[in-house]
């Protein structure tokens, strides 16, 4: 209970106004991604910190182990969710014993350093 009033003083649940950042707005991917930090901030949560393992042991299974050289070429991540959810992103991979490259927060910040070295 203590969790959601805290996640509804943050956020506005009209459900008319979340279907029209969903379906309307420029980039729903920015929308639902500014959920995230609540998330991360509350991570200590049983629900969130399930849903947020479930999600990572999910894209490895679906989205890399389908690649045969899964265990020999490094796997990158662009974002805030992967950013925050680092330490799970290493746990589930060194299980599967796929190896981690970078992950970057913004993508802007890679591209800052590329330019500033060369």
């Amino acid at each position: 209970e203590d969790l959601r009033t805290k996640f509804s003083k943050n956020f506005d649940l009209n459900p008319d106004r979340i279907k029209l950042n969903i379906y309307k707005k420029d980039n729903p991917n920015a929308y639902l991604a500014s959920f995230a930090e609540f998330i991360f901030r509350n991570e200590r949560n049983d629900y969130f910190n399930y849903v947020i393992q479930k999600g990572v042991k999910d894209f490895f299974k679906n989205k890399i182990r389908v690649f045969d050289n899964h265990k020999t070429v490094p796997v990158h991540f662009v974002g805030s969710i992967a950013y925050f959810s680092s330490d799970i992103i290493h746990k589930v991979a060194k299980k599967h014993d796929v190896t981690i490259g970078s992950i970057i927060r913004r993508p802007i910040d890679g591209l800052i350093e590329y330019h500033q070295k060369n």
